[in-house]
């Protein structure tokens, strides 16, 4: 009995040791977060980010200093260098824009992304940049429209600034031929843009690409009387169907890669992840208001049903 109790004993100290051996070994760091604003999809992940932290071991190492600019090219650029000047240790990105905005101020910026669109980012690559990211099956949203009536013509709402949302706008383009679809595009520069854009534009269905600026208009336009798909969540606004990445899913990936670069791992040693989880959202209630109908099989594919 005494024996077991020793060596029980020495098994804690070699925990503890360990413990406060790891504790000491990181050091304290900040991480400057460029939080683009108004964007609820980012920062749903943001809250799922911090909570995955707090439980960490790290989490009592760490100062975030946390800029949120609106989000279009010249205020993103301006918020990494204002991090990039107070020598941050790793730059934490939201979306793709601001990811390319730090990289292009300063490709040796130890970088970490999520909510990265991954095609848009190809070009952007550094040894010292990873993250999570994804890529929308445009083909998968196209076809449920098309599922619920017949569309001839799809206007998709997207921003020319936006990298992300230009490639979803020429998948889109190449995928209409196949239902017979043609697309009319919807260019948006500014949330306020898109009352004056849908004035006078007859349209059977409406595709609000992953653009920050066309998730923020999303939530302005809300007398809808066609179906609308948005690739990204809006709580605030009640598209027919969403379709976008899990945010719990990119938040516990992103932490975890956020972790191993403070324990000592550098970004280029560390994979970026692209398996995204998507989520797909179907408002029932909506579709039935503007008389249409979703088929079961469809029902089926659906994360969340919303009455």
């Amino acid at each position: 009995m005494r024996q077991f109790k020793f060596r029980l004993l020495i098994l804690l100290l070699i925990s503890f040791v360990s413990f406060i051996k790891e504790s000491h070994a990181i050091e304290k760091r900040t991480i400057g977060v460029i939080l683009p604003s108004n964007v609820t999809y980012y920062e749903e992940i943001h809250t799922h980010f911090l909570k995955k932290m707090e439980a960490t071991i790290v989490a009592r190492q760490i100062d975030f200093l946390i800029q949120k600019p609106f989000p279009d090219p010249i205020a993103l650029s301006n918020a990494a260098r204002k991090l990039i000047a107070h020598n941050v240790d790793i730059i934490f990105c939201y979306g793709t824009e601001a990811t390319i905005a730090t990289l292009k101020e300063r490709p040796d910026q130890p970088v970490i992304y999520v909510a990265g669109y991954t095609p848009a980012l190809e070009r952007y690559r550094t040894k010292n940049s990873t993250g999570v990211e994804f890529k929308t099956p445009i083909s998968s949203i196209t076809r449920y429209l098309n599922s619920m009536k017949e569309i001839k013509t799809l206007g998709v709402v997207y921003n020319p600034l936006e990298s992300d949302s230009l490639y979803q706008l020429d998948e889109i383009m190449r995928c209409c031929p196949f239902y017979k679809m043609t697309v009319i595009k919807l260019i948006i520069k500014r949330p306020s843009d898109i009352r004056q854009v849908l004035e006078n534009i007859n349209v059977d269905a409406l595709i609000f690409t992953t653009s920050s600026i066309a998730n923020i208009a999303l939530s302005n336009f809300r007398e809808y009387r066609i179906p609308v798909a948005s690739l990204l969540p809006r709580r605030d606004a009640k598209p027919v169907i969403s379709l976008y990445p899990s945010p719990k899913k990119q938040a516990e990936k992103a932490a975890a890669i956020i972790q191993a670069v403070l324990k000592g791992k550098k970004p280029h040693e560390i994979a970026r992840d692209s398996g995204a989880d998507m989520e797909l959202i179907f408002n029932l209630g909506e579709a039935q208001r503007m008389g249409l109908r979703i088929p079961a099989d469809l029902l089926t594919e659906a994360t969340e049903v919303i009455h």
